[in-house]
């Protein structure tokens, strides 16, 4: 297992800076522009983005993200959720502590172990068994450099290994373990499990902070359900 499978496997985060060089940077900034242009404005984010816009799934999958998925999550990796979020003065949201406990697919098919259901900005979703969660990478790729000004990503350490959590355990684990801040420059990515208890601050200085955020897995769903996207890392 390479150092920084390793480092997510234990904590269930990892931080890596300068992943991307400049021009595949600016690439995909200038790939994300249309599909800001063309969102919900005031929102804080685009779901969809690789299928919104093939130039943006074409550069991620010829730059070094791929290799990383690769490396944690397996051969035969895809993306099955991309959503673009874009923190500025305007859209310089909070997000409270909480884990990521859905999945987004295609149609609502009743499946065993798959429920609550609910359908969010028209994408059906359901919580799935664990082993699902389990499965889930995110690949966070920050277009902008995030500090502690700008509302980074706060992760609570190893608190994937916990479960799901009520909000009353989520809050008294963070205020007994502390959390770490993931500052990175643009180019850098942060990994995430769904299960890690995280959250992001409003920013104080709220200068411009994209990031594509990318949910990566080998595995497949029963029963007929299928992810929302299933965009391939290893080729077409």
């Amino acid at each position: 297992m390479s150092p920084t499978a390793q480092a997510f496997a234990t904590s269930g985060c990892a931080v890596i800076d300068r992943l991307l060089d400049p021009q595949t940077v600016a690439a995909l900034r200038d790939a994300c522009e249309p599909l800001l242009a063309d969102g919900p404005g005031s929102q804080p984010g685009v779901r969809r983005v690789l299928d919104r816009n093939p130039v943006l799934a074409d550069i991620i999958r010829s730059s070094p993200i791929p290799t990383l998925a690769r490396t944690v999550v397996g051969s035969g990796v895809r993306v099955v959720r991309s959503i673009l979020f874009d923190k500025t003065a305007s859209t310089n949201w909070l997000v409270p502590w909480h884990q990521d406990a859905a999945i987004a697919v295609r149609h609502r098919v009743e499946a065993d172990g798959f429920g609550p259901w609910s359908i969010k900005q028209g994408e059906p979703h359901c919580r799935p068994p664990r082993e699902i969660l389990d499965s889930i990478v995110v690949i966070r790729v920050h277009l902008d450099a995030v500090d502690g000004s700008n509302g980074p990503l706060r992760i609570v350490p190893n608190s994937h290994r916990q479960g799901l959590l009520e909000s009353s355990e989520i809050s008294r684990l963070v205020s007994a373990v502390g959390f770490v801040e993931c500052h990175t420059d643009a180019g850098g990515i942060v990994l995430l499990h769904p299960h890690s208890v995280h959250s992001s601050p409003r920013a104080t200085h709220p200068a411009r902070r994209r990031v594509l955020h990318l949910e990566c897995t080998r595995a497949e769903l029963p029963d007929g359900l299928q992810w929302a996207e299933g965009f391939p890392l290893d080729g077409p």
